[in-house]
């Protein structure tokens, strides 16, 4: 099986809502595509993914069960692959399932170190993803901003790039300045996007010299923002799916159907050349 490994970055923190865009895009691959999507974040986020797949009393419930403990989660996850302790029912133990049909995220302890989590993260993070492959159409892996030790392992080695922006012409500069290198193997997403602002996808289009199959949207919607809050993102995407009474929640259902159609095909190429690649390979040797 071919694994496809998608890091999900932005230099400008909070203001690309990384972590919202790749919980609404694995929603959607989820529910348009019925994929089996593994979430997981490399570093310590107090507002972190599983937050909007799960409502607060559903989280208090966990924690009871010591699902949101050093017990269960990523760092059992990861623990267990530095001794060589796994097998089929650790990724059970250690994910939530946020969906009906094969979306699981991977929860981290409040207690963590942040430092010695990143020294362990970094330490298994080959195992990880290939444990990972077993049960997964791709993982997403939400990464911190700043440059630590296994952000920048990831973005080197991940298969797919999505550089999280917004409508700032200085941003979008200050990237190419520092970050072009990722260019080539990035697709980039426009978060709360807004087509009465400056710049907007033609000119991002433009300024970024990429073409527009390439860049996806995330427009701001009042209903979405609140559905992350109450922990309520799969309720809200199969309910408005197919059709929504709000004008402004059907143009986010459409953008982000059509961004779902760009990660989708991104994703089934990549697999493919990388299928493709390992045939060779055999035959070759």
């Amino acid at each position: 099986m071919v694994i496809i490994n998608i890091a999900f970055w932005s230099k400008i923190k909070e203001k690309a809502c990384v972590s919202s865009n790749m919980a609404v895009c694995a929603a959607m691959l989820n529910s348009v595509y019925g994929k089996h999507i593994s979430l997981l974040e490399n570093h310590f986020n107090p507002r972190n993914v599983g937050n909007y797949f799960l409502p607060p009393e559903k989280i208090n419930a966990l924690y009871e069960k010591g699902k949101y403990c050093s017990k269960y989660g990523i760092e059992y996850l990861i623990r267990n692959l530095y001794t060589d302790c796994t097998d089929d029912s650790t990724f059970d133990e250690s994910s939530v399932s946020v969906s009906n049909s094969g979306l699981y995220y991977f929860p981290q302890s409040y207690l963590v170190n942040k430092e010695i989590f990143d020294y362990e993260f970094n330490i298994v993070m080959d195992k990880l993803y290939m444990y990972l492959e077993n049960r997964s159409y791709a993982v997403f892996t939400d990464t911190e901003s700043s440059s630590n030790i296994t952000t920048n392992k990831i973005l080197s080695t991940a298969d797919l790039v999505v550089v999280c922006i917004d409508q700032s012409f200085a941003d979008i500069f200050d990237y190419l300045d520092t970050y072009s290198s990722l260019t080539y193997k990035s697709i980039f997403l426009v978060g709360k996007y807004d087509p009465e602002n400056h710049p907007n996808l033609e000119e991002i289009t433009h300024v970024l010299k990429v073409p527009e199959r390439y860049i996806g949207l995330v427009p701001y919607d009042h209903e979405f923002e609140r559905s992350i809050k109450k922990g309520e993102l799969m309720r809200f995407v199969v309910q408005n799916n197919i059709n929504s009474p709000i004008p402004e929640t059907r143009y986010f259902i459409k953008e982000m159907r059509r961004t779902a159609a760009i990660l989708y095909d991104k994703i089934e190429y990549i697999k493919a050349a990388k299928t493709a690649k390992t045939v060779s390979q055999a035959y070759t040797i």
